[in-house]
Protein backbone atom coordinates (compact mmCIF):
# COMPACT_ATOMS: atom_id res chain seq x y z
CA UNK A 1 0.00 0.00 0.00
CA UNK A 2 2.99 2.34 -0.25
CA UNK A 3 2.58 5.63 -2.74
CA UNK A 4 4.62 7.61 -4.01
CA UNK A 5 7.19 10.01 -1.89
CA UNK A 6 5.11 13.56 -1.80
CA UNK A 7 6.47 17.16 -1.90
CA UNK A 8 6.37 18.79 1.70
CA UNK A 9 2.92 20.28 0.78
CA UNK A 10 1.29 16.79 0.00
CA UNK A 11 2.82 15.71 3.27
CA UNK A 12 1.27 18.28 5.10
CA UNK A 13 -1.82 17.67 3.85
CA UNK A 14 -1.80 13.96 4.87
CA UNK A 15 -1.08 14.84 7.77
CA UNK A 16 -3.38 17.83 8.41
CA UNK A 17 -6.81 15.45 6.46
CA UNK A 18 -5.08 12.27 7.60
CA UNK A 19 -4.11 12.90 11.41
CA UNK A 20 -6.71 15.98 12.43
CA UNK A 21 -9.68 15.51 9.85
CA UNK A 22 -9.65 12.02 10.22
CA UNK A 23 -9.19 11.41 13.64
CA UNK A 24 -12.11 13.66 14.23
CA UNK A 25 -14.29 14.95 11.76
CA UNK A 26 -15.31 11.41 10.28
CA UNK A 27 -17.56 9.15 11.90
CA UNK A 28 -16.16 6.57 14.27
CA UNK A 29 -15.73 3.22 12.31
CA UNK A 30 -15.40 -0.48 13.83
CA UNK A 31 -11.99 -2.14 13.47
CA UNK A 32 -11.87 -4.40 10.49
CA UNK A 33 -13.14 -7.92 11.23
CA UNK A 34 -13.07 -11.21 9.59
CA UNK A 35 -15.88 -12.08 7.33
CA UNK A 36 -18.20 -14.64 7.80
CA UNK A 37 -18.00 -17.99 6.14
CA UNK A 38 -20.05 -17.63 3.09
CA UNK A 39 -22.63 -19.97 0.99
CA UNK A 40 -21.48 -21.91 -1.68
CA UNK A 41 -23.56 -20.39 -3.80
CA UNK A 42 -22.50 -17.02 -2.71
CA UNK A 43 -20.23 -14.67 -4.50
CA UNK A 44 -16.47 -14.51 -2.59
CA UNK A 45 -16.00 -12.60 0.04
CA UNK A 46 -12.88 -10.34 0.28
CA UNK A 47 -10.65 -11.04 3.89
CA UNK A 48 -10.31 -8.01 5.76
CA UNK A 49 -7.25 -6.27 5.27
CA UNK A 50 -4.12 -7.28 7.25
CA UNK A 51 -3.06 -4.92 9.95
CA UNK A 52 -1.01 -1.93 8.85
CA UNK A 53 1.00 -1.86 11.71
CA UNK A 54 3.00 -4.43 13.76
CA UNK A 55 3.14 -2.63 16.87
CA UNK A 56 7.13 -2.43 18.56
CA UNK A 57 5.54 -2.59 22.27
CA UNK A 58 2.55 -1.59 24.29
CA UNK A 59 0.24 1.00 23.13
CA UNK A 60 0.85 3.94 25.15
CA UNK A 61 -1.91 5.18 27.24
CA UNK A 62 -3.79 8.82 25.83
CA UNK A 63 -3.95 10.57 29.39
CA UNK A 64 -7.13 12.72 29.51
CA UNK A 65 -6.83 15.52 31.69
CA UNK A 66 -9.04 18.92 31.79
CA UNK A 67 -6.90 21.43 33.36
CA UNK A 68 -8.57 24.30 36.39
CA UNK A 69 -8.68 26.33 33.38
CA UNK A 70 -11.16 24.14 31.68
CA UNK A 71 -9.32 22.94 28.60
CA UNK A 72 -9.37 19.25 27.91
CA UNK A 73 -5.80 17.69 27.04
CA UNK A 74 -5.27 16.32 24.38
CA UNK A 75 -6.93 19.01 22.57
CA UNK A 76 -4.76 21.21 19.79
CA UNK A 77 -6.42 19.70 16.60
CA UNK A 78 -8.05 16.41 18.41
CA UNK A 79 -9.01 14.71 21.46
CA UNK A 80 -7.97 11.51 23.35
CA UNK A 81 -11.13 10.11 21.46
CA UNK A 82 -9.99 11.21 18.20
CA UNK A 83 -6.70 9.83 18.64
CA UNK A 84 -8.20 6.31 20.23
CA UNK A 85 -10.12 6.04 16.71
CA UNK A 86 -7.38 6.88 14.66
CA UNK A 87 -5.11 4.67 16.53
CA UNK A 88 -7.46 1.58 15.89
CA UNK A 89 -8.71 2.31 12.71
CA UNK A 90 -4.65 2.16 11.70
CA UNK A 91 -3.93 -0.85 13.24
CA UNK A 92 -6.63 -3.06 12.15
CA UNK A 93 -5.77 -1.40 8.48
CA UNK A 94 -8.85 0.58 7.89
CA UNK A 95 -9.32 2.83 5.21
CA UNK A 96 -9.36 6.02 5.05
CA UNK A 97 -7.20 6.01 8.07
CA UNK A 98 -4.82 3.48 6.80
CA UNK A 99 -3.76 4.70 3.67
CA UNK A 100 -3.38 8.46 5.18
CA UNK A 101 -0.89 6.95 8.08
CA UNK A 102 0.91 4.91 5.07
CA UNK A 103 1.10 8.51 3.06
CA UNK A 104 2.91 10.00 6.11
CA UNK A 105 5.36 6.59 7.44
CA UNK A 106 6.20 6.89 3.52
CA UNK A 107 8.27 10.57 3.86
CA UNK A 108 11.41 11.02 5.27
CA UNK A 109 9.80 12.79 8.58
CA UNK A 110 8.90 9.24 9.25
CA UNK A 111 12.58 7.86 9.56
CA UNK A 112 13.53 5.53 12.99
CA UNK A 113 16.72 7.63 13.18
CA UNK A 114 15.06 11.16 12.11
CA UNK A 115 16.46 13.83 13.71
CA UNK A 116 15.52 17.24 13.43
CA UNK A 117 17.56 19.80 11.46
CA UNK A 118 18.24 22.64 14.61
CA UNK A 119 19.35 20.34 16.70
CA UNK A 120 23.48 19.59 16.73
CA UNK A 121 24.57 16.44 16.58
CA UNK A 122 24.23 13.75 19.89
CA UNK A 123 23.09 16.92 21.73
CA UNK A 124 19.13 18.84 22.39
CA UNK A 125 21.41 22.39 21.84
CA UNK A 126 20.21 23.93 18.58
CA UNK A 127 22.02 24.82 15.64
CA UNK A 128 20.78 28.33 15.58
CA UNK A 129 19.38 29.73 18.85
CA UNK A 130 17.85 32.98 17.15
CA UNK A 131 14.21 33.11 15.50
CA UNK A 132 15.05 35.67 13.22
CA UNK A 133 15.14 35.03 9.44
CA UNK A 134 13.25 33.02 6.78
CA UNK A 135 15.32 31.02 6.44
CA UNK A 136 14.59 29.64 10.12
CA UNK A 137 11.30 30.03 10.10
CA UNK A 138 11.19 27.47 6.94
CA UNK A 139 13.47 25.32 9.41
CA UNK A 140 10.55 25.46 12.29
CA UNK A 141 8.05 24.59 9.28
CA UNK A 142 10.29 21.40 8.39
CA UNK A 143 11.19 20.49 11.77
CA UNK A 144 7.75 20.99 13.26
CA UNK A 145 6.13 18.61 10.79
CA UNK A 146 8.81 15.99 11.49
CA UNK A 147 8.35 16.13 15.60
CA UNK A 148 4.26 15.51 14.95
CA UNK A 149 5.26 12.69 12.37
CA UNK A 150 7.02 11.11 15.30
CA UNK A 151 5.62 11.57 17.46
CA UNK A 152 2.21 10.74 15.92
CA UNK A 153 4.47 7.41 15.01
CA UNK A 154 5.17 6.59 18.43
CA UNK A 155 1.24 6.84 19.78
CA UNK A 156 0.46 4.69 17.01
CA UNK A 157 3.18 1.51 17.09
CA UNK A 158 4.49 2.29 20.84
CA UNK A 159 7.88 2.52 19.87
CA UNK A 160 9.83 4.60 22.28
CA UNK A 161 12.72 5.55 19.78
CA UNK A 162 10.19 7.62 18.13
CA UNK A 163 9.16 9.28 21.18
CA UNK A 164 12.97 9.99 21.82
CA UNK A 165 12.86 11.71 18.88
CA UNK A 166 10.21 13.95 18.73
CA UNK A 167 11.55 14.81 22.45
CA UNK A 168 14.92 15.60 20.81
CA UNK A 169 13.29 17.62 18.34
CA UNK A 170 11.11 19.50 20.86
CA UNK A 171 14.32 20.48 23.47
CA UNK A 172 16.01 21.49 20.73
CA UNK A 173 13.60 24.13 19.99
CA UNK A 174 12.76 24.85 23.67
CA UNK A 175 16.91 26.05 23.80
CA UNK A 176 16.24 29.05 21.29
CA UNK A 177 17.34 32.40 23.28
CA UNK A 178 14.09 34.62 23.66
CA UNK A 179 16.72 38.04 23.26
CA UNK A 180 17.40 36.94 19.45
CA UNK A 181 13.86 36.96 18.46
CA UNK A 182 13.32 39.66 15.79
CA UNK A 183 10.71 40.21 13.43
CA UNK A 184 10.91 39.19 9.32
CA UNK A 185 9.05 39.92 6.43
CA UNK A 186 5.90 38.15 6.76
CA UNK A 187 6.32 36.64 10.04
CA UNK A 188 3.11 37.53 11.54
CA UNK A 189 1.86 34.86 8.62
CA UNK A 190 3.90 31.84 8.81
CA UNK A 191 4.74 31.50 12.22
CA UNK A 192 1.58 30.11 13.80
CA UNK A 193 1.46 26.83 11.67
CA UNK A 194 5.22 25.38 12.37
CA UNK A 195 4.16 26.60 16.52
CA UNK A 196 1.12 24.76 15.95
CA UNK A 197 2.82 21.35 14.74
CA UNK A 198 4.87 21.17 17.70
CA UNK A 199 2.57 21.76 20.10
CA UNK A 200 0.68 18.96 18.16
CA UNK A 201 3.82 17.18 19.23
CA UNK A 202 4.56 18.38 22.54
CA UNK A 203 0.49 17.39 23.61
CA UNK A 204 0.71 14.36 22.64
CA UNK A 205 3.98 13.32 24.68
CA UNK A 206 2.75 15.09 27.71
CA UNK A 207 -0.34 13.19 27.28
CA UNK A 208 1.59 9.77 27.42
CA UNK A 209 3.74 8.15 29.80
CA UNK A 210 6.96 6.11 28.25
CA UNK A 211 6.58 2.05 29.37
CA UNK A 212 10.72 3.15 30.35
CA UNK A 213 11.74 6.30 32.01
CA UNK A 214 14.48 6.50 29.01
CA UNK A 215 16.23 4.95 26.40
CA UNK A 216 20.11 4.37 25.89
CA UNK A 217 20.51 7.04 28.47
CA UNK A 218 17.98 9.43 27.31
CA UNK A 219 15.07 10.79 29.35
CA UNK A 220 11.61 9.67 27.62
CA UNK A 221 9.80 11.83 30.67
CA UNK A 222 8.04 15.03 29.70
CA UNK A 223 9.36 17.06 33.10
CA UNK A 224 8.53 20.28 34.21
CA UNK A 225 11.43 21.63 32.85
CA UNK A 226 10.22 20.62 29.54
CA UNK A 227 7.04 22.71 29.88
CA UNK A 228 8.91 25.35 31.30
CA UNK A 229 11.42 25.76 28.30
CA UNK A 230 8.85 25.11 26.05
CA UNK A 231 7.07 28.61 27.01
CA UNK A 232 9.97 30.39 28.01
CA UNK A 233 12.19 30.02 25.03
CA UNK A 234 8.87 28.86 22.33
CA UNK A 235 5.82 29.36 22.43
CA UNK A 236 5.58 33.41 24.42
CA UNK A 237 8.62 34.56 22.01
CA UNK A 238 6.74 33.82 18.85
CA UNK A 239 3.51 35.21 20.39
CA UNK A 240 5.18 38.49 21.42
CA UNK A 241 7.32 38.72 18.65
CA UNK A 242 5.25 37.62 15.58
CA UNK A 243 1.79 37.08 16.50
CA UNK A 244 0.62 40.03 18.84
CA UNK A 245 -1.19 42.01 16.36
CA UNK A 246 -4.91 41.92 15.24
CA UNK A 247 -4.31 44.88 12.65
CA UNK A 248 -3.12 42.13 9.97
CA UNK A 249 -5.42 42.31 6.48
CA UNK A 250 -7.51 39.29 5.44
CA UNK A 251 -5.80 35.74 5.07
CA UNK A 252 -2.78 37.15 6.74
CA UNK A 253 -4.68 38.10 9.99
CA UNK A 254 -6.25 34.44 10.07
CA UNK A 255 -3.47 32.27 8.81
CA UNK A 256 -1.44 32.87 11.78
CA UNK A 257 -4.36 32.67 14.77
CA UNK A 258 -3.87 29.14 14.24
CA UNK A 259 -0.93 28.92 16.21
CA UNK A 260 -1.96 31.57 18.70
CA UNK A 261 -4.76 29.53 19.47
CA UNK A 262 -2.86 26.32 19.53
CA UNK A 263 -0.64 27.95 22.26
CA UNK A 264 -3.51 29.48 24.25
CA UNK A 265 -4.82 25.88 25.14
CA UNK A 266 -1.17 24.08 25.31
CA UNK A 267 -0.98 27.03 28.00
CA UNK A 268 -3.87 26.68 29.53
CA UNK A 269 -4.44 30.74 29.24
CA UNK A 270 -7.95 31.42 29.36
CA UNK A 271 -7.79 34.96 28.55
CA UNK A 272 -5.74 34.60 25.76
CA UNK A 273 -7.64 31.88 24.27
CA UNK A 274 -11.00 34.31 24.65
CA UNK A 275 -9.02 37.29 22.90
CA UNK A 276 -7.16 35.29 19.76
CA UNK A 277 -11.05 33.33 19.23
CA UNK A 278 -12.67 36.92 19.37
CA UNK A 279 -9.47 38.21 16.77
CA UNK A 280 -10.65 35.03 14.49
CA UNK A 281 -14.03 35.09 14.34
CA UNK A 282 -15.17 39.13 14.56
CA UNK A 283 -11.73 41.04 15.72
CA UNK A 284 -13.46 44.22 16.63
CA UNK A 285 -10.55 46.39 17.75
CA UNK A 286 -9.10 45.73 14.03
CA UNK A 287 -8.09 49.80 13.06
CA UNK A 288 -5.58 49.28 10.34
CA UNK A 289 -6.07 51.20 7.16
CA UNK A 290 -2.79 49.31 6.07
CA UNK A 291 -2.80 48.64 1.83
CA UNK A 292 -3.02 45.17 0.80
CA UNK A 293 0.07 43.65 2.57
CA UNK A 294 -1.21 44.80 5.97
CA UNK A 295 0.34 46.47 9.17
Amino acid sequence: MKIERRSIRKTVGALTAGVIALSGALLVAPPAAASPTAPASAAPVSAAPAPLVAAQGPAPEIVETVSDAGFAHPGIGFTADNLENMRSQVRAGVDPWASYYDAMVDTRYAAIDYRVENAQPGTDLPKNDAYASVGMRSMAQRDGIGVMTQALEYLVTGDEQYRANALHGLRAWSSLDPAKYEYFADAHIHTGVPLYYMLIAAELIRSTEPANASLDGYDLRWTDADEQRIEDNLVRPVLDTFLSSNNRLWNQHLYGVIGMISAAIFLDDADLYAERVEWFTVNAGYQSEHDLYGG
